[in-house]
């Protein structure tokens, strides 16, 4: 047993544990953190580390990339970071701001945000590199070889408030749940499953 739960009632686990090698990556929101849980020669495991402040995702899930853990540390309607842990010590490697400037027309008037984020998104690792779904809709496509993030391509694909199921990749098809009623802009479109393809031409 490894007890790893909040103690506000409200709360749940919701991300999915990660395993890498000998070690499992556990984190949850509302003061819980993270750990890693290393795995026992006898079958059984301890506790690697834990750390209560720096990345506690309520449902976002955690990647694993090259020997590291990426994770969205973000809320809604607040800038999401994009965090880069050491597995085996929890040691925070690097850590980005992940927003941009954003005009679109909403109630027939052209509209500014200048810290658009992806909020509580969800990570995919492609071919090396990740892919963001934040809850507003955005998708980015992520170089993350360097320390800092670099955002190679970007998208609105539908403008709702919430979109907090994970995205599916398959056979360079993208499959997208927009979680809520559109909101912003000028179309009002419900909630939907989307398939966007991104094989290349």
């Amino acid at each position: 047993r490894y007890p790893f739960r909040s103690r506000t009632y409200e709360s749940v686990n919701a991300a999915t544990p990660l395993v890498g090698g000998d070690h499992l990556f556990l984190t949850a929101a509302y003061g819980v953190g993270a750990a890693g849980i290393r795995w026992g020669e006898d079958g059984g495991f301890e506790e690697a580390w834990r750390a209560r402040r720096g990345v506690g995702l309520q449902f976002s899930n955690p990647v694993a990339l090259r020997g590291e853990v990426f994770a969205l540390d973000g809320k809604s309607d607040r800038v999401a970071e994009l965090v880069r842990l050491d597995p085996s010590t929890g040691e925070e490697r690097a850590r980005a701001a992940l927003a941009w400037e954003e005009t679109f027309v909403y109630g027939g008037r052209e509209v500014t945000m200048d810290d658009m984020s992806v909020g509580e998104g969800s990570l995919l690792v492609v071919d090396g590199r990740l892919l963001v779904l934040g809850d507003r809709g955005h998708l980015l496509w992520l170089d993350v070889d360097e320390e800092e993030p670099r955002i190679l391509a970007r998208a609105w694909l539908f403008r709702a408030r919430t979109t907090w199921t994970p995205p599916a990749l398959s056979h360079g098809l993208l499959y997208v749940r927009q979680s809520s009623r559109e909101t912003l802009g000028e179309r009002a479109a419900p909630r939907r499953v989307l398939c966007f393809d991104l094989r290349p031409e």
